[in-house]
């Protein structure tokens, strides 16, 4: 289960809190969600961190170094989105070197520029539906909600 609780700033505590704490956040949910949520008793298998996203601007590579993947944009796991878009890059860059003379910085160079909106918008997507994730309210459509996200990210790469 993942759970995203809005906090102005992450404060840590004891991992022996971890249980009750996740319990409580989850106080508003029936069904499957408060059956999952009252079976959570062991300290080890919560896991509480800050969410974050990194997008780093171009350029993205040095010389015929490139980095690709979470190294340069790592969305929130809110949409599970991050290691699609690693592989997208591993395709791209591939087709991308394949039509590459010996000189493979203009290839690098058209690399980035072809991928970095696409990459922003699955960071920038992740990054908005991770707000009020938290959100019990009985008339949400979860079906709807996810067919307009990856309707957005559909898009070809």
């Amino acid at each position: 289960m993942f759970a995203v609780q809005p906090m102005p700033e992450f404060d840590r505590v004891p991992a022996e809190d971890g249980p009750a704490l996740m319990r409580e956040l989850l106080a508003g949910f029936s069904g499957l969600a408060g059956e999952l949520r009252d079976r959570i008793v062991d300290p080890g298998r919560v896991v509480r961190r800050p969410v974050e996203a990194i997008l780093v601007e171009p350029p993205w590579h040095r010389g015929r170094t490139v980095l690709v993947g979470d190294a340069v944009h790592a969305p929130p796991p809110t949409l599970a989105a991050g290691a699609a878009i690693a592989l997208e890059d591993a395709v791209v860059l591939d087709e991308m070197l394949a039509g590459a003379a010996d000189d493979v910085e203009p290839a690098l160079r058209a690399f980035v520029e072809r991928r970095f909106e696409r990459c922003k918008l699955v960071v920038e997507q992740s990054v908005a539906r991770t707000r009020g994730i938290i959100d019990p309210a009985p008339d949400f459509d979860v079906a709807a909600f996810e067919r307009r996200v990856w309707g957005e990210l559909a898009k070809p790469y």
